[in-house]
């Protein structure tokens, strides 16, 4: 369990460096977790797991200035029934990104050690298991 937690803790740090430049302008992501299916059942109609321990995602962000940016991502997400039938689900997606620390000037109160950047947009991919191959499916991101 402590290398789990490491591990999670190692890829979801963010390191900034900063060298003579008020902000970066290209961000490379990356980031694991928990999914948790929506329904409750599979197509086969056995129970879904409750959480998959399968989550990975990585995204590369390009800011245009200190406000605004975009942000492309690639989701993989794995499911596991009850009868260990496994589904997979890979996403691509497109976010736009604020940085919303400005709004509230965090940067020059927290001595510029600290930011807030809010993001939205749309994701597109496809789930696919033994009884479909490929079923396509869109998403709303935001957070």
């Amino acid at each position: 369990m402590k290398k789990l937690v490491f591990l999670f803790l190692l890829t979801t740090a963010l390191v900034q460096g900063q060298y003579r430049l008020k902000y970066d302008k290209l961000f490379l992501e990356s980031g694991i977790g928990l999914g948790v299916p929506l329904s409750q059942y599979s197509p086969s109609g056995d129970g879904n797991g409750e959480i998959s321990l399968l989550h990975f995602q990585g995204g590369l962000r390009y800011m245009f200035n200190e406000s605004i940016g975009l942000l492309g991502t690639l989701n993989y997400d794995g499911y596991k029934n009850s009868k260990d039938e496994k589904s997979e689900q890979k996403l691509v997606g497109l976010e736009l990104v604020y940085n919303l620390g400005n709004a509230f000037d965090l940067s020059r109160n927290t001595r510029e050690t600290m930011g807030l950047l809010i993001h939205g947009g749309i994701m597109g991919g496809a789930i696919s298991s033994k009884y479909n191959t490929h079923d396509y499916v869109g998403a709303i991101t935001f957070g």
